[in-house]
């Protein structure tokens, strides 16, 4: 029997050579981590979202359950990485969170609203275009900046961080858009886990 650091550095190497035989010890080292030691579960989790696979996911939403809001940013990320779609309201949800009353997202856990951006162009959905437009004037400058680069891969447009050309620009795009996607409307994110 290794030790817990043992298996978490062998998880992990395993995860950076995206074998799939890391799945189990990166679920294991989610499975028997301590809230004073949830660095290791935010590297497994974030290993577990480049390898992907049906039991990764099932590892990733486990974390959520078992560890709470306090990883649930990077759970959503490599859940986006893995192309899962069920990430689309949660990452929304952290990039216009101000952590207000109720909300389950706690930015002081998670400084991934630039990661969220990136995420939510990766998974290609059109609903979340408003909510990066939102956040193009971030007081935050990266986050504003990923919000941009988001934007731009997600639609093709470069108008910078120029707020009125983005509205204007979705405003004409929107319906054409949302059918291409079969989506009815634009959706408002709830803060919820899942």
């Amino acid at each position: 029997e290794q030790d817990p650091w043992h298996r978490f550095h062998i998880a992990r190497a395993l995860g950076k050579l995206r074998n799939p035989k890391a799945v189990e010890m990166l679920a294991d080292v989610i499975r028997t981590d301590t809230a004073d030691k949830l660095y290791r579960t935010r590297s497994a989790i974030r290993e577990l979202g480049v390898i992907g696979g049906e039991r990764a996911a099932e590892a990733l939403y486990f974390a959520m359950e078992q560890h709470g809001a306090a990883i649930h940013g990077d759970a959503y990320v490599a859940l986006a990485e893995m192309g899962d779609t069920s990430a689309v309201i949660p990452l929304a949800a952290m990039l216009i969170d101000t952590n207000s009353s109720g909300s389950r997202f706690d930015v002081r856990h998670f400084p991934f609203r630039e990661e969220a951006a990136s995420a939510l162009a990766k998974l290609g959905d059109p609903r979340v275009i408003p909510h990066l437009i939102s956040t193009l004037r971030h007081e935050e400058e990266p986050v504003g900046k990923a919000a941009q680069q988001a934007l731009e891969k997600l639609t093709g447009q470069n108008f910078g961080r120029d707020l009125a050309k983005w509205q204007k620009w979705w405003r004409a795009n929107r319906e054409r858009l949302l059918s291409a996607h079969n989506s009815a409307a634009p959706f408002a994110p709830k803060h919820s886990a899942k």
